[in-house]
């Protein structure tokens, strides 16, 4: 499967719906820190998901001590 106008293949069509995912779990996962759902999701967009759940594990655990 090829989408010819954009050039992207199978395997790049299942590369962004796993990323796209990852965030929107990044997002429900912090919706309860500091930064809230949006926040969660802009830092997972502008780092990456795994720098975000590094950062909102550490304010989550600092919230609850």
């Amino acid at each position: 499967m090829k989408l010819a106008f954009l050039n992207i293949g199978g395997a790049e069509l299942i590369l962004i719906i796993v990323a796209i995912l990852l965030i929107v779990a990044i997002g429900r996962y912090g919706k309860d820190s500091a930064l809230g759902y949006w926040g969660s999701i802009l830092l997972a967009i502008f780092t990456t998901p795994v720098i975000a759940f590094i950062v909102i594990t550490f304010l989550k655990f600092r919230k609850s001590s």
